[in-house]
């Protein structure tokens, strides 16, 4: 009896050594896959972490680290864009966290933030909110307020809310998040980046583009602070900036930051990463406004296949994808596969983003812009109508996408010789633009209008806003632009129609020169006229 007694006591001793063996193996891999999945070495990370679920699950099926494993894991696997190995892990490491820890765990709660998260990137909106909202239940009724875990969630349920089209909600989580962090953290950590490119985001959207550009220049400067250059997170940070760019016309500043990003995110992501996907297709989008489609089709076909691969059917940023390949097919005459793509993306937003969101008004205006161009006005008509409505509901009366669909709108009842309505929509699209810093499409508006006026001979109204053309013009174009020749052939007519031959005639002199100067030296495409999106 004893000799077993002692061979029991051996027998224990010898397996607390090797579980204390297997706790420390266990931490030592999960450290050093950690830090790889930081410095974006993923291949490295991966063996580690698996090392670690080795370890993880010889210490038993019910062990907590086993749930912290897949979780790490799966992350992992999330900012890879394996999209499908990721939600299994995490599914598995919240039921073991409830199961062991309670419902109302930190480990827990972390993991439904990640899932939530997860379902953001696949535009599964309506899945991720009650994920988040339950996620910061439980760190708000245990954590003290304003803890670094709630506001992260106030961060990711901000960014939430923009792809949802509930800027109110998001700005006020969003500020909440900057300030509490910034009081702590001070001005220039490098930690803020996350709020400040979200907030740049938030700003974009509702069209305040100056001060978008403020928030991701700073988030883009704390993140190299943290990061260097060479970091996945940098790519993210330079393609906020490039598609600020893009929505501005500002093409040749957008096409070198989105080279850089691509760049990044092929090296350290690899070549079929969803992420890789986005920037191909922003760079795709610059070069058909530049009609260099040639350049933009093998780009936006990959994207479309990356996208199709790893993303759900129904996802939003598919729904972008299909938006650009039906613009590149409208471009190069493609109108049969142009149409099917912008409903199949129209089809994408409505079923998952709801038929009121700003992406489903896009949408509309882009198949409306497509019927005009085919002479399907009353078609047009209809949903250039739908997509007004939705800007003006979601945005506000005042937005710059309501004034866009506002000119839109006057540029088809020009074509169906409506007048009168066309300078209605005009005349309502420069108030707008007017609140604003001036820019050559108010210019461009103006002088519309003032040709609107002079074919129905009120030719001081029509004089009028001419030179309002013209001031502005000063201001926003050198003086060969070939918006100068527009608005110059323009007060020439006015004149001429009123016998003032002696002023119109210069006018229309100088019209022509600048036009045969466009003609036999025409500029690059990016340096053309103001195109209205």
């Amino acid at each position: 009896m004893l000799v077993r007694v002692y061979c029991l006591i051996g027998f224990l001793g010898l397996n607390i050594c090797c579980l204390a063996e297997q706790e420390n193996s266990w931490e030592r891999h999960l450290e050093a896959a950690r830090k790889l999945h930081a410095q974006a070495s993923y291949k490295d990370a991966e063996k580690e972490y698996l090392a670690a679920l080795q370890d993880a699950e010889a210490l038993g099926p019910e062990d907590v680290r086993l749930a912290k494993t897949w979780n790490n894991m799966a992350t992992l696997y999330q900012d890879q864009g394996r999209y499908g190995d990721a939600e299994p892990l995490y599914r598995r490491a919240a039921a073991l966290w409830e199961r062991v820890l309670g419902p109302d765990s930190q480990d827990l709660a972390s993991c439904w933030n990640n899932i939530a998260a997860l379902y953001q990137e696949q535009g599964r909106y309506t899945d991720a909110e009650p994920l988040y909202l339950r996620s910061l239940a439980v760190r708000e009724k245990s954590l003290p307020p304003d803890h670094p875990d709630s506001q992260s969630i106030w961060n990711n349920l901000g960014q939430l809310y923009i792809s949802m089209g509930r800027y109110d909600e998001s700005e006020t989580l969003l500020r909440k998040a900057l300030t509490v962090r910034e009081k702590e953290l001070g001005p220039d950590h490098p930690d803020l980046a996350p709020m400040l490119g979200n907030m740049g985001l938030l700003f974009r959207t509702r069209g305040k583009y100056s001060e978008a550009e403020q928030f991701f220049t700073r988030s883009l400067e704390l993140r190299r602070k943290g990061l260097g250059n060479s970091h996945p997170l940098i790519a993210n940070n330079l393609n906020n900036l490039a598609e600020l760019y893009q929505v501005e016309g500002r093409e040749s500043e957008a096409e070198p930051l989105h080279k850089q990003a691509l760049e990044i995110k092929e090296k350290s992501l690899g070549p079929d990463h969803p992420s890789v996907a986005n920037t191909l297709s922003n760079l795709a989008d610059i070069y058909t406004i530049q009609a260099r489609y040639s350049e933009a089709e093998p780009l936006l076909r990959r994207a479309v296949g990356i996208y199709e691969k790893s993303l759900p059917p129904d996802s939003p940023r598919l729904a972008v994808a299909y938006n650009n390949l039906a613009r590149l097919d409208q471009a190069v005459s493609n109108y049969v596969e142009a149409e099917a793509m912008f409903r199949r993306a129209l089809a994408i937003d409505e079923k998952t983003l709801g038929p009121e969101h700003r992406e489903v008004g896009a949408c509309l205006k882009n198949l409306a812009k497509f019927f005009a161009a085919r002479g399907r006005y009353s078609a047009a008509e209809e949903y250039y109508g739908r997509a007004l409505a939705i800007f003006e509901k979601s945005l506000g009366r005042e937005d710059m996408l309501v004034a866009a669909t506002l000119e839109a709108e006057a540029e088809l009842f020009i074509r169906e010789k409506r007048l009168g309505q066309a300078r209605r929509q005009l005349e309502r699209a420069i108030a707008i633009r007017e609140k604003k810093p001036l820019d050559r499409v108010m210019a461009v508006d103006l002088t519309s209008l003032a040709f609107l006026y002079y074919q129905d001979r009120r030719y001081a109204e029509a004089e009028s806003n001419a030179l309002r053309a013209s001031i502005v013009l000063e201001k926003t174009a050198g003086p060969d632009y070939p918006d100068v020749a527009a608005n110059l052939q323009v007060l020439g007519r006015i004149r001429s129609a009123q016998g003032r031959n002696q002023e119109a005639e210069p006018l229309l002199k100088r019209s022509l020169d600048i036009k045969n100067s466009f003609t036999n030296h025409g500029p690059s495409v990016s340096e053309g006229a103001p195109s209205r999106k």
